[in-house]
């Protein structure tokens, strides 16, 4: 698999997110009943779309540094990932606030993903127990797409070293 560098470091960075915050989205969402897959996944996907601002800085400060038009088409994917994340969850949160019979709104989504960046960062630490404690089985999917991220980035890694570009 050969990618121009420009969309490497994009979608390694994009990777990079995805794996970074994820075991400290599992933290998070054993907090507080209901302990399921989709509590975690969508915690996942929260914290994901809240650190996805970084991506986007990413992408436009190296499109001004390099003038690389690659740069922007890569910030207008990654702006449909996140849109498409986003989107979703935001649907989903409003379907689960619906039935819970609290009023539910965009700003307290934005923040919520904010929020959940920030605190799958502080959690991590706490990773290492979670992924060992045996009534988190529910969250298998979830152990099994962190390894598969963590192989993609390295595969991308290595690939990235192995043809270099000018």
């Amino acid at each position: 698999m050969h990618f121009h560098k420009t969309y490497r470091n994009v979608l390694l960075a994009t990777l990079l997110l995805a794996a970074l915050v994820q075991p400290g989205a599992i933290v998070i969402a054993g907090w507080d009943a209901p302990y399921t897959l989709s509590n975690s996944l969508s915690i996942w996907g929260e914290a994901f779309v809240g650190g996805s601002p970084l991506l986007l800085a990413y992408a436009m400060v190296q499109f001004l540094r390099t003038r690389d038009k690659r740069y922007l088409w890569s910030f207008g994917i990654v702006v449909v990932i996140v849109a498409v994340v986003g989107g979703g969850l935001y649907v989903y949160f409003l379907h689960h606030w619906a039935a819970a019979d609290r009023p539910g709104s965009l700003f307290q989504f934005v923040v919520g993903c904010e929020l959940a960046f920030l605190l799958s960062l502080l959690s991590i630490w706490y990773a290492p127990l979670a992924y060992l404690d045996p009534a988190n089985l529910y969250n298998l999917p979830l152990y099994i797409a962190e390894a598969l991220l963590l192989i993609g980035i390295a595969l991308l890694w290595v690939t990235g070293k192995k043809h270099k570009e000018v």
